[in-house]
């Protein structure tokens, strides 16, 4: 039964899925590094403790990134709307970490705008990469 209800297109599908972690994984780092970058240049410019908000935009992003993976997957018939989704919820959650890390010393307004600016350039960025 088990068998029947999977079926040879989800077989198939997961098999991309395992073909697809190294790109998957090549994206992680690009997004990380990304994101680190914007952490730090934010640091600077609020002159916030660059460390603390490099190491936690790694942190965050570690988490958040492969979350956006399984929600796309589950949800690949509706991507646009799924992605819209995700990202909006993406960077409350993030904003709100953020914000929770006392080491970074963000209020609320800084935490979120943080996590506008890394989600908006890896975004966009992510537009134009070719996988």
């Amino acid at each position: 039964m088990a068998g029947r209800i999977l079926g040879v297109a989800d077989l198939a599908g997961f098999q991309q899925t395992l073909k697809a972690i190294p790109l998957l994984l090549l994206s992680l780092l690009i997004t990380l590094a990304l994101e680190g970058l914007v952490g730090v240049g934010f640091a600077l410019w609020r002159r916030k403790p660059v460390k603390s908000l490099f190491l936690s935009s790694l942190l965050v992003n570690g988490i958040t990134q492969p979350l956006l993976w399984l929600w796309l997957m589950i949800f690949y018939r509706q991507y646009l709307r799924a992605l819209i989704v995700a990202e909006g919820l993406i960077c409350v959650g993030e904003a709100r970490l953020l914000k929770r890390l006392s080491a970074n010393r963000l209020s609320g307004r800084e935490a979120l705008l943080l996590s506008l600016l890394m989600n908006g350039i890896s975004f966009g960025i992510g537009l134009m990469l070719p996988f």
